[in-house]
C-alpha cells in the first residue's frame, strides 16, 4: 500500500468518527432546580407589609379627585430608606388591594400563578362585590401594576411593580395575579409588620395604617405606629407628601394622641 492509499484511508476513518458523533444524541444539560421565594407564614386574621412601605408616603392619602401622576419622585420615609416612585399616586385602598395580594400569594411562591376571583378578592379586602366595587379593583390593580418603585435600604435595592402582572376570565370573573419574586427582598431580616385586620377594617380610612400592628422581631412599638401614621393621617398627609418629614411626624404624633391611648 503507498502513502497516498494509507491518507486515503485514515481520511475515511477520520469521517466515519464524525458521521459516529452526528449520530450520537447530545445529553440535554441537568436543569437546575428553580429558586423557590416564599413569603413568611402568617394568620388569617393578620396582614403583613413590610416595614418600610408602611413607613413612607408610598401608600398615603389621596383626596377624591386629586390623584396625581409621578415621575422618579423620592417620597418622604423614615431614616435609612430611600424610595423613588413613577406612576399614579397610590392611597390607602390600594393599600388594602397589595395587601390582600401578599396575604393570597402568601401560601404559594412568590412569581408563580395565584389563582382567586373577583369577588374573593374584594371579600379578602372587605368590600362588597356588586359593579362599582369591581371596576374599583380593576382600577387599584392598574395602577399596582403600571408603578414603578426603587426602594434602598440596608444596601439592597428594590425595583419593579407592586403587582408583577396578571390575567382576567371577564366571563367568570376569575383572575391569576403574579407578584415579583425580587420582593422577598422587602421582608429580610424579619422587617416587616403585621396588621390586625378586623380592627383595620372597622377604622375605615381614618386611621393610621399600622395603628393596630406589631413587628414579629420586637412586638408593639410606638414608633410604628407614629411612622405609619403618615399613610392614614389626613391631617399630615400633605406635608409628608411634599416631603416635609419633621412637621409631618409630629402632626402624625398629635393626630395619634388625640385619638389613641397612651401604650
Amino acid at each position: 500500500m503507498n502513502s497516498s492509499d494509507d491518507l486515503t484511508a485514515r481520511l475515511r476513518q477520520i469521517a466515519e468518527r464524525a458521521q459516529h458523533r452526528q449520530r450520537a444524541p447530545t445529553p440535554e444539560p441537568t436543569p437546575k432546580p428553580a429558586r423557590v421565594v416564599r413569603l413568611p407564614l402568617w394568620p388569617e386574621e393578620l396582614r403583613t407589609c413590610p416595614s418600610c412601605v408602611l413607613r413612607s408616603a408610598l401608600l398615603g392619602v389621596v383626596q377624591r379627585g386629586r390623584r396625581k401622576a409621578l415621575e422618579g419622585e423620592i417620597l418622604a420615609t423614615w431614616e435609612g430608606v430611600i424610595i423613588r416612585y413613577t406612576g399614579w399616586r397610590l392611597d390607602q385602598g390600594d393599600l388594602d388591594v397589595w395587601l390582600a395580594a401578599l396575604h393570597l400569594a402568601r401560601e404559594h411562591h412568590l412569581g408563580v400563578r395565584v389563582p382567586v376571583t373577583i369577588n374573593a378578592m374584594l371579600r379578602t379586602i372587605g368590600r362588597p362585590t356588586d359593579g362599582r366595587s369591581h371596576e374599583w379593583l380593576k382600577g387599584a390593580i392598574r395602577r399596582l401594576t403600571a408603578c414603578a418603585v426603587e426602594m434602598t435600604r440596608q444596601r439592597r435595592t428594590y425595583w419593579g411593580s407592586l403587582i408583577e402582572k396578571g390575567c382576567r376570565d371577564e366571563a367568570t370573573g376569575e383572575f391569576v395575579i403574579v407578584l415579583n419574586p425580587e420582593l422577598a427582598v422587602l421582608f429580610e431580616d424579619d422587617d416587616f409588620t403585621w396588621l390586625e385586620w378586623e380592627i383595620r377594617r372597622s377604622l375605615g380610612m381614618d386611621l393610621p395604617n399600622g395603628c393596630t400592628a406589631t413587628s414579629p422581631a420586637t412586638g408593639p412599638r410606638r414608633a410604628t405606629r407614629t411612622g405609619s401614621a403618615w399613610n392614614g393621617c389626613k391631617r399630615c398627609a400633605g406635608r409628608i407628601m411634599s416631603g416635609c418629614e419633621t412637621s409631618g411626624r409630629m402632626c402624625a404624633r398629635r393626630w395619634l394622641s388625640s385619638r389613641s391611648p397612651a401604650w
